[in-house]
């Protein structure tokens, strides 16, 4: 099938000057935005989805004292830290956890809490400096960090 000139000039036009008054270089900007925006909304679900994760593990091993005041402080001020940009430091044993340290296997339970901390902790700090919309995230952590102080 072959195009008389009119039509090629047409479909030359509609490429360059698409309808609806915008050009082609600024719907590509645009979707572009609409990209980034969606991504960055993904990645903040992710971080709600861990962060949430971490009650679901802590409630888990709750006949260990994870579900009590003082792990869940210590959690919340880690979260505080990452999301204010302070140096974060997760604990790794059972008494810096404040976990009951008597317990048999209470130290594999510190270290399964602190690697899942440390990931959320990551997540935290990369969408930080990814140049994301920080305030979103902000505003959920400090709703969440009832606990600890997220400015």
């Amino acid at each position: 099938m072959e195009f008389s000139n009119d039509e090629s000039n047409s479909a030359r036009k509609m490429i360059s000057h698409p309808p609806g008054g915008k050009s082609m270089a600024e719907l590509i900007e645009q979707n572009k935005l609409y990209e980034q925006r969606y991504q960055s909304q993904e990645k903040l679900k992710i971080i709600k989805s861990e962060v949430e994760t971490m009650d679901y593990i802590m409630c888990s091993f709750a006949k260990f004292g994870a579900s009590d005041t003082e792990p869940d402080s210590v959690y919340h001020s880690l979260l505080a830290d990452a999301v204010n940009d302070a140096e974060v430091n997760v604990p790794r044993t059972a008494r810096e956890w404040e976990l009951f340290s008597g317990m048999e296997h209470v130290e594999q339970v510190a270290r399964t809490m602190a690697s899942h901390a440390e990931y959320v902790v990551n997540l935290i700090q990369e969408y930080l400096t990814s140049g994301e919309q920080v305030s979103t995230l902000q505003d959920y952590l400090r709703g969440y960090c009832w606990r600890a102080c997220v400015v």
